[in-house]
């Protein structure tokens, strides 16, 4: 996310000029070449980092710390994506927020969130994330579909029904494209409470109710979300010829 804001303002990048935006509210954000600037950095900073620590087999303590400090930054750039909220000063990373990443990293079994085969981190659904005004998951590893939450009291009722609407996503997704993986297993983590809730998908798709509510889930996803219409244009005259002059 912070790559495609950083895309989406680098025109005024490093330029004395400024970018107005609008969001879906109305409200209006500027981005001036300083901002855009910072940000391009970051991102550069972050890249840099990443290419570096692959050549560690078992990355070091330091690495990690100097890894999560980098995520931490394109985390600040992220909401612009998201919601146009702009943060002037990404490069600002309390060490705190950084002991505490790395505390929980440390405890995170990815064993079993990993995978060898297909791996996408913050994967959209394609088309499909348009028809609800844009969504991303948080981990597609394989055949099985992740949300993280790093939260102190979990809302398990809440996470579900988020977790669903991820699986009728997925599922049209993969209607549409064979190429998008094929979800067999839904999972949430709960990070600060080191716990996996992990089920097979067809618990859910095998229950009575499941077409009919994933019927309703889009058919709403419409009226909240509307195709916008084409306009028709006319299709312009032909020039009139001019006899040509004997």
């Amino acid at each position: 996310m912070a790559e495609r804001a950083v895309d989406e303002v680098g025109v005024v990048a490093g330029l004395e000029a400024y970018l107005d935006m609008t969001t879906a509210n109305g409200v209006q954000v500027t981005i001036d070449g300083d901002i855009a600037a910072r940000w391009a950095k970051v991102v550069r900073d972050a890249r840099k980092a990443h290419k570096a620590s692959l050549s560690e087999p078992s990355p070091t303590a330091s690495t990690r710390q100097t890894m999560v400090g980098h995520a931490l930054r394109l985390a600040r750039i992220d909401p612009f994506v998201r919601a146009r909220f702009v943060d002037e000063d990404p490069s600002r990373v309390d060490p705190l927020d950084i002991q505490d990443v790395v505390g929980l990293l440390e405890s995170t079994p990815f064993d079993k969130l990993g995978s060898g085969a297909v791996l996408l981190l913050n994967p959209t659904f394609g088309e499909e994330s348009a028809r609800v005004g844009g969504a991303d998951a948080d981990i597609i590893s394989g055949t099985s579909l992740f949300d993280l939450k790093t939260v102190k009291t979990p809302n398990p009722r809440g996470d579900l029904s988020q977790l669903l609407a991820y699986l009728f996503l997925a599922r049209a997704a993969h209607a549409g494209d064979n190429s998008f993986p094929a979800i067999s297993t839904v999972g949430i983590y709960y990070s600060r409470q080191c716990h996996l809730w992990l089920h097979s998908a067809h618990e859910f798709d095998s229950m009575a109710a499941f077409e009919e509510v994933e019927r309703r889930f889009f058919e709403r996803a419409e009226e909240l979300f509307p195709k916008p219409v084409a306009k028709k244009t006319k299709k312009p005259a032909a020039p009139e010829r001019k006899k040509a002059k004997r």
